[in-house]
């Protein structure tokens, strides 16, 4: 018990200062569908996370290519990230960081997560998501409460629910079974971030082509497992989340989140942000966002390619009433684009725009 505490609290000195901000435990499950410990390990922890409230934690599982033919959900970035933190096998937990290098069983109790809990969180975050047909737009907020080591901002997209991975071990569904990692698996450098100064990083991706399911991750199936740029293994769209968290060089967690899923809408975004209409739609040269503000308001407006990279973003503080903002598109290639924006309370809207030459 004391070794969690020390290692989640490595890299902070003034604990005291902070302790009113609420820690969100980030529990990382290392696990496989062919590994026969793995079902009663996953039985075993569903059990001891019963009964807590679902906003009290983070939770995520990476598949993995061991043993047998592997996962078929395994990809390059849970393998990645679980050689990350030195893992050779499963089944494994690590919670904020810190390494189980053992069977959940063996160390894991609701009393090993109330310590996790009880350690004050050195940052604040939060964020939301959007997403349009396959397409998903992240938009967090992070503050640093204590200066950390290195810190970085690590996104994950998940899958509250599969069975298609299904293979030896008796297991029939699984859970939060990460999809992509955001921009990939080594994160956002956030570290120049300034002490109580709130930033914000906003992420996209598109899931490309159809599903798939891969025969397996490992051995011969190792160039079998999903290629993100041109297919997918998303079993419902309906059930994708958003988490994250920051993380320092030491690899201990400062903070997690579940990100809040927002709705897209055409006419209407918020109390703040009245109505939203872009134009021209195709253009040639610049886009024209016009805004019907009810009040002054700080508002995130990204352009995201089909791929998911922000290749434009303005951050404006927009005043009540009709306000308009440009991008010059000139440079952008001929194609589809989607439009991204965010108030100051992460209320979304996304709207499609075509780029002509």
């Amino acid at each position: 018990m004391k070794k969690i505490l020390l290692l989640t609290a490595a890299g902070f000195s003034t604990l005291g200062l902070i302790a009113q901000e609420q820690r969100i435990p980030l529990l990382e499950m290392e696990s496989a569908s062919t590994c026969p410990p793995c079902r009663p390990g996953n039985i075993y922890f569903e059990g001891q996370m019963e009964g807590i409230p679902k906003e009290e934690y983070v939770k995520i599982k990476y598949q993995w290519y061991f043993p047998g033919v592997g996962d078929p959900y395994c990809t390059d970035e849970s393998v990645n990230r679980t050689a990350y933190y030195g893992v050779n096998g499963v089944p494994n937990l690590v919670i904020d960081g810190t390494y189980y290098n053992d069977h959940p069983q063996g160390g894991f109790t609701t009393a090993t997560f109330n310590a996790a809990k009880a350690v004050p969180a050195t940052y604040k975050l939060s964020g939301t998501y959007v997403i349009v047909g396959q397409d998903v737009h992240v938009n967090i907020k992070y503050t640093p409460l204590e200066q950390g080591t290195n810190a970085r901002l690590f996104v994950a997209i998940i899958e509250s629910e599969t069975e298609k991975n299904k293979m030896t071990n008796g297991e029939t569904k699984f859970y939060n079974v990460m999809k992509k990692m955001l921009p990939n698996d080594q994160g956002t450098d956030i570290s120049s971030t300034a002490l109580n100064t709130e930033a914000t990083t906003t992420l996209s991706f598109k899931f490309e082509g159809e599903y798939r399911l891969p025969p397996g991750s490992a051995g011969p199936y190792v160039s079998q497992r999903i290629n993100h740029a041109t297919e997918h293994s998303v079993e419902s769209f309906d059930n994708l989340k958003v988490v994250a968290w920051v993380q320092g060089s030491d690899k201990a967690v400062y903070q997690a989140a579940n990100l809040t899923k927002e709705t897209t809408a055409i006419d209407h975004v918020s109390n703040t942000v009245q109505s939203v209409s872009i134009y021209p739609n195709p253009t040639q040269s610049d886009i024209n966002i016009k805004f019907q503000m009810s009040e002054a308001d700080m508002i995130n407006a990204s352009i995201v390619s089909l791929t998911g990279k922000v290749v434009k973003n303005q951050q404006v503080q927009l005043n009540k009433g009709t306000n308009v903002i440009t991008f010059d598109t000139n440079e952008l290639p001929s194609g589809a684009y989607n439009i991204i924006i965010f108030d100051s309370k992460n209320n979304s809207f996304a709207q499609r725009v075509s780029v002509v030459k």
